[in-house]
């Protein structure tokens, strides 16, 4: 809700009109010229018979083998893994991530994973971009900040959106007995 997607795309749109056109909706652009390569929004694929977990492995591996060439590479992956359980997911993020991190290539990868960005914090730059919320829903600035989030909302868009009370409270304790989650709500 923030623009995370949104900034990605904005990234490789003017990284294309940059090194084709000359030009970009950007103050100053300074970059070599990269193969722009995306992992924004994959779905299943009926007709091939590959679930979206598949199509974004395939993808992530074409990355990879795209940076074995002369051309650097940039990366932009929304959600890394997203379509398969979170222990696996988690697993193989971090480490295709921290192989990525050694190739010849530049990664932005957009998650709502704080374990992802906290164990690789040492090998990418964190931001975020924040909200404010209040009586009538969620306000963003679109803003892009140094860090990682010090705070959450989904749940909080659940009570927005008028989810019954029973669910909210039991999120929330849900949330609470979780040691690994502990972010300000």
């Amino acid at each position: 809700m923030s623009g995370k997607s949104t900034f990605l795309r904005t990234l490789g749109v003017n990284a294309i009109l940059a090194q084709s056109f000359y030009t970009c909706t950007a103050k100053k652009y300074v970059s070599s010229h990269f193969h722009v390569l995306t992992s924004i929004a994959l779905t299943d694929d009926l007709i091939e018979g590959n679930s979206s977990y598949a199509n974004e492995a395939k993808r992530l591996l074409a990355f990879i083998h795209a940076s074995e060439g002369n051309n650097p590479v940039l990366c932009l992956i929304d959600e890394i893994l997203r379509g398969t359980n979170t222990c696996e997911r988690l697993a193989a993020s971090k480490a295709i991530l921290k192989h990525m991190s050694t190739r010849n290539m530049i990664v932005v990868a957009a998650t709502h994973d704080i374990d992802i960005a906290t164990s690789l914090k040492n090998l990418f730059d964190n931001y975020h971009f924040k909200e404010r919320i209040e009586h009538d829903g969620f306000h963003f600035d679109y803003v892009i900040c140094p860090g990682i989030v010090t705070t959450t909302n989904a749940i909080r868009l659940l009570g927005f959106l008028r989810y019954p009370d029973e669910v909210l409270d039991e999120a929330r304790r849900l949330l609470d007995e979780e040691p690994n989650q502990k972010i300000t709500s």
